[in-house]
């Protein structure tokens, strides 16, 4: 799937491109580019996150090889999937701004981080071979991780806008 400029208002990203809420086993998302010009902060191109009052969890997810391109402050956000697998993906920020390109699990489901009761926690989270490229003054993290029990290997932040980084 390709999704080009979607949830623009002036010519600027200003919300959620691929957004995933609700209670979901088996979730594959793989073979995508989300691709934004500019982006506010809010402009996340890849969300598995909680959004519901009732109880929320992504179980047996797996997302890999999408490319992202110019998202807000958070390119990719994963939230109650247990045992997530992020793999090869690739977050591609040409923009001089901050982004943490893959942001998984908060470690807590109490109202107070953002969960409501019911929803499934974060844990043994694997994060692996993802890639941030960063050009045009961009910064960021490639990966921030809460996920009691995961594992993060081989993630790289590369400032370049060639090979893996090419848009």
């Amino acid at each position: 799937n390709r999704y080009i400029r979607n949830s623009v208002v002036n010519g600027v990203c200003q919300g959620g491109n691929m957004t995933f809420h609700g209670q979901i086993d088996g979730l594959l998302i793989e073979g995508n580019r989300i691709e934004q010009d500019a982006a506010a902060a809010g402009c996340w191109l890849m969300s598995v996150t909680r959004g519901y009052t009732t109880p929320e969890w992504f179980r047996n997810a797996v997302i890999r090889n999408n490319k992202l391109i110019n998202g807000g402050n958070t390119g990719m956000a994963v939230q109650s999937s247990p045992s997530v697998l992020v793999e090869g993906n690739v977050a591609i920020n040409t923009r001089a701004t901050y982004q943490n390109s893959f942001s998984i699990g908060v470690g807590s489901t109490s109202p107070t981080s953002g969960g409501d009761a019911g929803d499934v926690g974060d844990t043994g989270a694997i994060v692996r071979n993802n890639t941030a490229c960063q050009s045009g003054g961009a910064t960021g993290g490639v990966v921030s991780v809460n996920s009691p029990g995961g594992s993060v290997t081989n993630n790289v932040v590369l400032a370049s806008t060639a090979g893996v980084c090419a848009r």
